[in-house]
């Protein structure tokens, strides 16, 4: 009887295992996946921050510069939030019609949620831009 008890109990951990573990598993899985695909969108987003402040207020002859904007700004809009596809949209039409544009605005917004993101202070201050002309 305490046999026939045993193996019950050794059955039902056998089938809970055999079940429980495929389920586990694949919620690893997701979570690992979720966990790469912050990381990566984190990444590109620093990116092209870091890219669009380091163009902004330089002359268009500076460097590679186009071509780095252009590549932030279609990160952006393939990455970023809602409102940061508006502003970056908003950026570039008007850039392409004036050849100037203010990206304040896109450059905060993304510092505002990336900081967020990354568990930062909430920073109010316009960002100051050094440049250097010898």
């Amino acid at each position: 009887s305490s046999n026939a008890i045993l193996a019950w109990i050794t059955a039902a951990g056998i089938i809970l295992a055999a079940i429980g573990w495929p389920v586990v598993y694949a919620f690893n899985l997701r979570r690992d996946r979720k966990a790469k695909q912050r990381d990566l969108w984190i990444e590109y987003l620093i990116d092209s921050w870091v890219t669009i402040e380091s163009v902004t207020n330089r002359a268009p002859s500076e460097g590679e510069y186009p071509e780095k904007l252009e590549q932030a700004i279609a990160k952006i809009q393939l990455f970023g939030s809602p409102s940061q596809i508006k502003l970056a949209q908003k950026f570039a039409k008007e850039f392409a019609s004036k050849r100037d544009a203010d990206v304040e605005q896109l450059l905060s917004d993304l510092r505002q949620e990336l900081r967020k993101e990354l568990g930062l202070d909430e920073v109010q201050d316009r960002i100051v831009h050094l440049r250097w002309y010898p």
